[in-house]
């Protein structure tokens, strides 16, 4: 009996703290003084959590109530269904139709997973020098961005990360490392639910990707290193010279 009434004192006493932690942590949220965004401090700085007010053409600042931003939260600028419309599907990602423009000054290193999701109305994105990967899904579904121009520090892109980009055209990859840029499953792939299931994914058929090493994606070379290292990458990089669509800057 003893054993059963500090099992219980103790598993009250966890969820009690449990709940503390989470609502402290939710308190920690602040909203920057003109209004805009709302961010938690981190170590280093801050880090942007959500947008509180929508503007179509938006600037990442360097620092947020006089400290650094220091990265992006996963999700930033996605929309989602507060069920206030007449068919509404409440806590349901929806199309973000009021960003165009977007310039990055923050020094971040990641754009994070989700950050543009379903983005459709999102023409251009200026990265900072200092951007080094694109995380999976950042812009899926991004229809209206035309081109892309990714830092020399830049040397990962994750998989989906630029999927469904219908509009896109140009990639512009400046990394000058001497190995191939990290690349995820279908970054680039578009989407065709109309077809089989075998056919439903192929290439951006409008896009043309700039490298500046353009001898480190010789097909056949892609094929031994994919061998030797056992990389995916490699694969995935294999596709889009078969395609003919890798250039060299």
């Amino acid at each position: 009996m003893k054993v059963l009434k500090i099992t219980l004192v103790a598993t009250i006493i966890l969820v009690t703290c449990l709940s503390f932690a989470a609502c402290t942590s939710a308190d920690e949220s602040k909203i920057s003084a003109d209004g805009v965004w709302q961010y938690v401090e981190v170590e280093g700085g801050v880090s942007l959590t959500a947008v509180k007010k929508m503007e179509a053409d938006m600037t990442v600042p360097a620092t947020v109530d006089g400290k650094t931003v220091v990265s992006l939260g996963e999700k930033l600028f996605v929309e989602v269904d507060d069920g206030s419309a007449k068919k509404s599907n409440a806590g349901v990602y929806r199309e973000n139709t009021t960003l165009k423009t977007l310039t990055i000054l923050a020094d971040i290193k990641e754009i994070p997973n989700m950050c543009f999701y379903y983005c459709t109305a999102l023409e251009e994105v200026v990265f900072p020098d200092s951007l080094e990967s694109v995380a999976p899904f950042a812009f899926f579904n991004c229809s209206a961005l035309k081109s892309v121009t990714l830092p020399e520090k830049t040397n990962s892109i994750g998989e989906y990360s630029f999927r469904q980009c219908l509009s896109l055209e140009t990639v512009t990859i400046n990394y000058a490392g001497d190995a191939c840029v990290t690349i995820g499953d279908k970054a680039f792939y578009n989407l065709d639910e109309k077809v089989s299931k075998d056919e439903q994914y192929f290439i951006n058929p409008k896009l043309t990707i700039y490298v500046k090493n353009i001898e480190l994606y010789d097909a056949d070379a892609l094929e031994a290193k994919r061998i030797e290292t056992k990389e995916m990458s490699y694969k995935y990089w294999e596709e889009y010279v078969k395609a003919d669509i890798v250039k060299q800057k």
